[in-house]
Parts: C-alpha cells; structure tokens; sequence
C-alpha cells in the first residue's frame, strides 16, 4: 500500500538522522509530530464555516498550512495552484536535512458524465519545488484514483526549494463538458497525510442471518485519537460512491448509507473482537466501509477497503457469537423454535449451545488428564505435540459438530436436513428447528488436526473415502469467496511451539481408568458425527 510506504520513507529518515529511538515503534514517531502544534490548527473561519477557497481561473496561489485542508471546486478548464511553505525550524531538524512533505487530496464529488467503468476520476495534481509552476510536464504528477490521491515530495533545504507548489487540474476526462465540475479537499503536512486509505481489510464479515451480520474487528486496534464508523450501503445504490471508495470526504458526507454504525471498543467481545449490526433486509446485498477519523487534530480520517456481504433468504438460522466455552464460534446456527416463536432470546440460545459442548467436553478432559502431560520429554506421548495443542484441536472440532454452521441457501457439498432434524439428537429435540436448512459442515482438517494432535490411544480416525467424508465433513478450499466447509479457531495451531518440544519421546503412561474413559469419548465421537 502506498500509504506505508510513505511512512517508512519518513521513518527511516527520521532514525538514520538519530531523532528516533528503539523504544519507539511506527506509529509513535509519526504521532509525535502530528500532535506537535496542530492542537490549536483551525479549520474554521470566525463564522463557522468550513474554509471553502474557490480560486479564479488566472493561475492565483494560495497558501496552505501545515494539516489545514483546503476544499475547492474546479471545472474542466480550471487550474488551481497552491503553494506550502516548508518548515525548516522544528527542534532537532536542521537546513542540511531532507525534510518529508505528505501529499494526500481526496474528491468529495465528481461529475456524471465521466465514464463509470474507469477508476480515474479525471483529475491530477501535480506538485513540484521549482517555481515554474506553469510547466506542468516539469512537474510530479499523481492521478486521483476512486477519490483518492496521495503522494511525497522531499525538500534537500537549498534556498529554491522551500516553496512546495501544488497544482489541481482536470484531465483524461474526454465525456465531461465545461459544465462539469469536480469538488475536492487537499491537505499536506510534514508529519503524516492528512487522508488515508488502506487497502488492507481491518474487519471482515464472519457470517449473516435472515436480518444481521457479525463481523470481526481482529486487526483493529481502538485508540483514544481516533473514531470509527462503520458504513453499510445497499449495494444497488451504492453506484454513485463506487467511484470514490477512497475518498474520506465523500463517504463521510454521503447520505445514501442504510446504516451509520459507531464502532466502540466496548461493543467488541472476544478476542476476537466480533461485533454485529442489526436490523437488516432479508435477502439483501450490502457494501460495508470502515472509516476512522482523527480526533486530536482539527480534520481529516482514514478510508479501509470495503467489504460486500448478503443476508440470508430465511429466519431458520441467527448468528450466535460471544460464547463462554465455544469462544471463537461467531457464525450463523440452526434458529430455534422458541426463537422464532419470540419465547427465547438470542443470547439464551448460544448459552444453550455452548453450555452442550462445554458438558460434553469435560469428559474428554477427564480421560486426558490421565495422560502425563507434564512428564519428561521421553515419557511423553509425542516429541512435538502437547496435551494443551489436543485440549484446544479437540474443542475446536467439538464445538464445529456441536453448533452445525447454517446456512438458507443451498450449495454443493451443503447438507440439507428438513425441520426438526438435525445432526444429532440434541439439535433435534433440544434446540427443535422449526425450518429446513443447510449445514456448512466442519472442514475435514479439524479432524486430521485431533489425530495429529492427540494420544494415539484415543483410537481417533477420521474418515478418507469420498463416499463417507461428504456426509460429515466438507473439503477446505482455498477460494476464499466459496464457503465449502466450516473452520473454528486457529488455523496456525499446529506450529505453535513446535521448535520447543522437539526430543526423543517414548509411549504415554496409561492409568487403569484410562480405557474405560476412552470408551466414552469414542462414543460422544459416534453420537456427534
């Protein structure tokens, strides 16, 4: 991403010029220098209104200030030019040091008439230190791309080079007409751009039902100088932002959103910090964007990557999340009956299924507590595998067959079970569904990772033949946009301290009650597949 290649350019000049130490990470450095002066920066004239600068047509300079942004109209035979005057008097910077400029710009509105299948939005900025401004040629030039545009110019401190010019023109814009015009906000700064986008995908969407989706914000770290939203459009009428899904300002002031979702560290659970939103359409397509807007500075945010997603067709599944026992669960399971009648909330119905598995699991850990986990490496059951990498590759699987993943639509490799039925017993009679639906079943390597992981005098197999693994378990598959079989936890697991218990192992010590407990766990295996 652009972005952070930028920020390790001024990074890296600020550690190799020694101003910059090792108890310092990325992030500290860059925010050091923002919050530094910019507290007292005001965007706002004395009436209140946002600083709107409409430049004439005859090649006149404004000046802009350090994380001030400016926002404009142009036209399609327009040139607006802006000049940033380079601080050369912050502590610890001295002439002879190349200092960083960040360069970002976004479009808040763009004509109609450009072509809707081209991602330029038929507008450039051009910047340069030279003062012959009227030579665009001469000039760096970055195209705005879906509403954005960011850049870096670096200044050696020579006498000519402490003047940044800045020009904003129309062009690659062969549809438009003189009518049209382009609606933009430019800021620069030297200590970080002022308008961000990250392509990389901070929350992700872990599953939906009939009227709801839970998503996980993993990747997202909450911090006291920022917000974020969440925005969710109707993906039918969402046409007129697709252009400009980078852009800060036309998001943040776009009106066409269903739902307006303030995203809080206190609505997050888990550690995987899964959260939902409610309230939605059935059988509705949804775009999803993340945006983060700075609060110890006067303007400006950041745009994540969007994310589509679909609620289901029917009411026969509702997404269950927040678990004790079954912490990582967040996905769509067979509705209840009492559910969907309104006599049982959603939270009582995880609590029902959780509270299943974490009973059936204590059997198991009964049997494996006479395992001598903690023994030498030669007496235990395998040189690389422990009994916490079985406890957790057993509770994974256990709560994939124990809380079926549900879905309304039908799918190759889905398993389809009419209402009231279930995979087993208790999805029959306890939970009691009222709908048919389809099952996304557990990814065979859930199984494999029990075997892999587990004493071999558990007796644990997994099925091979295609005929037999197609009724309980789904293959993984590495499209990412085709759900074909269900994964709960950690797909890392399986390398976790691997380095540490490599030795010489030997046969695990079995007690006389061992047997008889493995009895009973090889018949819950039996009951639940």
């Amino acid at each position: 991403m652009q972005y952070y290649a930028l920020r390790i350019l001024y990074i890296f000049f600020f550690c190799v010029t020694g101003l910059c130490s090792d108890d310092k990470d990325s992030n500290d450095i860059t925010d050091e220098f923002m919050m530094k002066d910019l507290q007292s920066l005001d965007l706002f004239d004395v009436n209140g209104m946002m600083y709107d600068q409409r430049l004439s047509l005859l090649g006149q300079t404004s000046i802009l200030q350090d994380w001030t942004p400016i926002r404009a109209t142009i036209g399609l035979n327009d040139s607006l030019t802006y000049t940033f005057d380079v601080n050369y008097t912050s502590p610890g910077l001295a002439h002879s040091f190349e200092v960083m400029v960040f360069i970002s710009a976004a479009i808040c509105e763009m004509p109609d008439s450009l072509e809707f299948s081209s991602q330029k939005n038929g507008l450039s900025l051009y910047y340069t230190f030279e003062s012959n401004v009227a030579n665009l040629s001469a000039m760096n030039r970055i195209s705005f791309v879906n509403g954005y545009a960011e850049g870096l110019a670096s200044s050696d401190g020579a006498e000519n080079h402490r003047v940044l010019y800045v020009t904003i023109k129309p062009d690659d814009c062969e549809s438009c007409t003189l009518n049209d015009t382009w609606i933009y906000e430019l800021g620069l700064s030297q200590s970080d751009l002022v308008f961000q986008y990250d392509n990389n995908p901070i929350i992700s969407v872990a599953d939906t039902d009939f009227d709801s989706a839970a998503f996980s914000a993993e990747n997202l770290t909450f911090r006291n100088d920022s917000t974020y939203t969440v925005y969710l459009y109707n993906r039918s009428q969402y046409t007129s932002l697709s252009r400009l899904n980078q852009s800060w300002c036309a998001i943040a002031n776009a009106d066409e959103y269903v739902k307006q979702y303030p995203l809080e560290s206190s609505a997050v659970v888990s550690e995987k910090k899964f959260f939902s939103v409610t309230d939605l359409q059935k059988s509705t397509n949804y775009t999803g964007v993340l945006l983060q807007t700075f609060n110890t500075v006067n303007y400006g945010g950041s745009v994540y990557k969007l994310f589509n997603f679909s609620t289901m067709g029917s009411n026969a599944c509702k997404v269950i999340y927040g678990l004790d026992f079954c912490d990582e669960v967040a996905y769509a399971a067979p509705a209840s009956r009492n559910l969907t009648n309104g006599q049982q909330t959603v939270q009582e119905l995880a609590s029902i299924y959780d509270n299943y598995t974490k009973e059936l699991y204590q059997q198991f850990d009964y049997a494996l507590q006479q395992i001598p986990c903690d023994a030498h490496l030669d007496s235990r059951y395998s040189p690389i595998r422990t009994c916490e990498n079985c406890r957790y590759s057993y509770k994974q699987w256990l709560c994939s067959v124990t809380i079926p993943r549900c879905s309304s639509e039908e799918q190759e490799g889905y398993k389809r079970y009419n209402s009231s039925d279930g995979r087993n017993s208790f999805i029959a009679d306890t939970i009691d569904p009222p709908l048919s639906y389809y099952e996304i079943l557990p990814c065979i390597s859930m199984c494999n990772a029990i075997v892999r992981d587990c004493p071999s005098d558990f007796g644990f197999a997994c099925p091979t033949r295609d005929d037999f693994l197609g009724v309980s378990y789904g293959v993984n598959s590495d499209d990412t946009s085709n759900l074909t079989c269900n994964y709960v936890g950690n797909n890392d697991m399986d390398s976790d301290n691997l380095e540490e218990q490599v030795s010489t192992g030997g046969a695990a010590l079995i007690s006389p009650s061992f047997s008889v407990r493995m009895m009973y766990i090889a018949a819950i295996l039996f009951y639940l597949i």
